[in-house]
């Protein structure tokens, strides 16, 4: 009986809504000049090139207001990201103090011993009576 059934189902793997027969368009590519930037980052350099052109005085009081603050967050997050040479640099500090601790170590455990080879040959002498 599960049998007659089967053949009387009709199965339909594509999207709801989806006309048959026909493939989703392929998602459209970027062509403007400046991938990846954002609107806002395109805002700004439209209104950079209208001061290179006029001045600022060719700017409205909200442009003006968004290209000061566009250029103040930039300014603000550079300072924040370390610079490319930092991770050397303190790589290289690192190693250089490591160096510096590891001979001032060495300079005090040969005081350290020698004060006592010192004192122990002193009591050894004494002791032989010489």
């Amino acid at each position: 009986m599960s049998e007659e059934f089967a053949d009387d189902f009709l199965e339909h793997y594509g999207k709801l809504g989806m006309k048959w027969g026909r493939r989703s368009a392929a998602p459209a590519t970027a062509t403007n000049s400046q991938p990846g930037a954002s609107r806002d980052a395109k805002h700004v350099t439209a209104i950079t090139k209208k001061v290179k052109a006029g001045g600022t005085q060719a700017l409205s009081n909200r442009e003006l207001k968004d290209l000061t603050t566009r250029m103040n967050l930039e300014k603000q997050y550079a300072s924040l990201r370390p610079t490319p040479g930092y991770q050397k640099a303190v790589k290289w500090g690192a190693k250089q103090a490591g160096d510096v601790l590891t001979n001032v170590g060495k300079q005090q455990a040969a005081n350290v011993l020698n004060k006592y080879a010192n004192v122990g040959i002193t009591k050894l002498l004494k002791a032989a009576g010489l």
